[in-house]
């Protein structure tokens, strides 16, 4: 019994070292997948019978009548679709702690402390920097065909691209792209007063009720004598002209978060906005009348874009952000298709599988069933796959990279049974960077 035991452990240990091997060369290997219905998403179009080619995480080549290398492994996806990785524009998250990060509570007047933090929703919260890939579980984002993320917590600050692999590691992040500001708002005042004095260039206090130092208050007291008494102060000889100096950077041109606002207002920059009625999305409009430059990623569920639609369509600079349902109209019972609205009138939009996370959750068999039943209510079905994939890499400004399957584009795709579509299709596959990450 011992020597059985013994043999099996020696030969786990082999399958092991030989699985390890194995992981080792397949990344410097081509692999061919075949027979696959290709939806590139890119200027290639549908490919009926196409291949594949993936090395070292990256689309080596792609096309119906392609070479194989000899030494390439073939994989024949006969009856499988692969369309690019799903990109969600605004992910949610809750909680996030870091190694020396502590939660500080009170329980009958005496302060416990443990760690692990809570993002704040009135704080600034930088999602970089307090981002912890051990204590967030994408698995669910996974089931769902989401392969790039845009991190965000349920209030303001700035954001985060993730790729939600199931193995935490700090490569998560993708560190060559930058985050976005974003803010979560009502039609409060103090909530939109965020937003309008930014996007102005107001500095968040008063300037009527900005102390001064005591040599600035005896140079104004001074010039305002010199005004009573209409005579200019003597002066024995010409004042000579002072030496330009060149003035040191003021603490707003070198505070990160004020250059940010400059790039919004520059729209060099794109802003998001969550707005969480009907009403902060009409006064949003209204402060975009006077930033004109400003880039806005407006987040909003159907009811309550549905009534600004109109002046949503004559803004040039917003995109919207929304959840894949087929609404009512408000105080009614008719159903309404607003993405397909949002087309019509050609306004922009992204959709993100998160914002309705429930929903997202029931359906991870079929994760694309929700955006059937648009394209079955009337959205094209082109627009409804380009909202999943080219129109968020685009806003995030990594489509150079991902959003579609092209050469030298990373491998980050999903391999289906069927039509994405068409009921009955599951998910099977999904690959991140040339690997399989989660299968069913």
């Amino acid at each position: 019994m011992n020597k059985q035991l013994i043999i099996s452990k020696s030969i786990g240990l082999v399958t092991a070292i030989m699985v390890g091997a194995c992981g080792l060369t397949a990344f410097g290997q081509t692999v061919a997948y075949t027979d696959a219905h290709l939806m590139t998403m890119g200027p290639l179009g549908q490919i009926e019978n196409g291949t594949l080619l993936v090395r070292d995480g990256k689309i080596v080549d792609i096309g119906k009548d392609i070479q194989i290398p000899g030494d390439a492994r073939v994989v024949s996806l006969q009856g499988k679709t692969v369309m690019p990785g799903i990109i969600d524009p605004y992910y949610v998250f809750k909680k996030t702690q870091s190694a020396n990060s502590q939660q500080t509570f009170t329980f009958r007047g005496r302060v416990f402390r443990r760690p692990g933090a809570t993002f704040s929703v009135g704080s600034f919260n930088n999602v970089a920097e307090n981002f912890y890939p051990y204590d967030v579980d994408f698995m669910p984002a996974l089931r769902s065909g989401i392969t790039t993320a845009q991190l965000v917590t349920d209030g303001r600050g700035l954001s985060a691209i993730a790729q939600p692999v199931p193995d935490p590691t700090p490569e998560m992040l993708l560190a060559d792209t930058d985050g976005f500001l974003f803010a979560k708002v009502t039609n409060q005042t103090s909530a939109l007063d965020t937003i309008r004095k930014n996007l102005a260039g107001e500095s968040s206090s008063s300037s009527r009720g900005k102390s001064m130092t005591r040599a600035e208050m005896i140079a104004r007291m001074r010039a305002a004598r010199r005004g009573r008494s209409g005579t200019p102060p003597p002066t024995s000889e010409p004042a000579k002209k002072p030496e330009e100096k060149k003035a040191a950077p003021t603490k707003q041109e070198t505070d990160p978060i004020k250059l940010m606002w400059k790039a919004v207002r520059e729209g060099k920059k794109p802003l998001v906005v969550n707005a969480n009625n009907a009403a902060t999305v009409a006064h949003l409009n209204k402060l975009l009348e006077k930033s004109q430059d400003a880039k806005i990623h407006l987040v909003a569920t159907g009811p309550n874009l549905f009534q600004s639609l109109d002046e949503i369509g004559n803004s040039k600079n917003i995109t919207l952000v929304m959840q894949p349902t087929i609404d009512t109209v408000p105080y009614s019972s008719q159903l309404m298709n607003v993405p397909q609205m949002a087309h019509s009138k050609k306004i922009p939009f992204a959709i993100s599988l998160s914002l309705n996370n429930s929903q997202m959750i029931s359906s991870q068999d079929d994760p694309l069933f929700p955006i059937a039943m648009l394209v079955k209510s009337g959205l094209p079905r082109d627009t409804a796959l380009q909202a999943l994939t080219t129109r968020p890499a685009k806003m995030l400004g990594v489509d150079k990279t991902l959003g579609s399957l092209e050469k030298d584009k990373v491998a980050n795709f999903l391999v289906f049974h069927g039509d994405p579509l068409e009921t009955g299709s599951r998910l099977k596959q999904v690959f991140l960077m040339g690997k399989s990450v989660y299968e069913r």
